[in-house]
């Protein structure tokens, strides 16, 4: 019962600073990531991203790729970073929940990729091919 006491008595006294300190921080953040120079960056990467994008899928269409399972273990590990690295953007800002959840679905497309690249499909291919 004593430590269950002493608990919520620090949580009473600290919740106030603590709450201050997120806002603070949380507006500091925000505020960094809505500077000019950091979107310039952020729209030259989706431009680049784009581009990779457009290339690979053209490549796939027309039956260019085939496996390369290296590639393919890269692709997830990089989509399991950047899934997690937008939803530590999204816990310590709570904002921006649409630009974030786009950017789940890039993480999602690396994802399916390494199917192609390294999963059953690349399987089928290289199996048709002979290899």
């Amino acid at each position: 019962m004593d430590f269950a006491r002493g608990r919520r008595e620090a949580q009473h006294k600290w919740s106030a600073i603590a709450q201050e300190w997120d806002e603070a921080s949380r507006a500091e953040i925000v505020q960094r990531l809505d500077e000019p120079v950091g979107l310039v960056i952020l729209l030259s990467l989706q431009i680049v991203i784009v581009a990779a994008q457009v290339t690979i899928d053209w490549r796939l269409w027309r039956g260019g790729s085939m496996a390369r399972p290296r590639l393919g273990r890269t692709l997830r590990v990089v989509s399991y970073l950047y899934a997690l690295a937008m939803l530590g953007r999204w816990v310590l800002t709570r904002t921006h929940a649409i630009p974030i959840a786009l950017h789940w679905m890039l993480a999602a497309y690396l994802f399916t990729l390494d199917r192609v690249y390294a999963g059953p499909i690349a399987e089928r291919r290289l199996r048709a091919a002979g290899r």
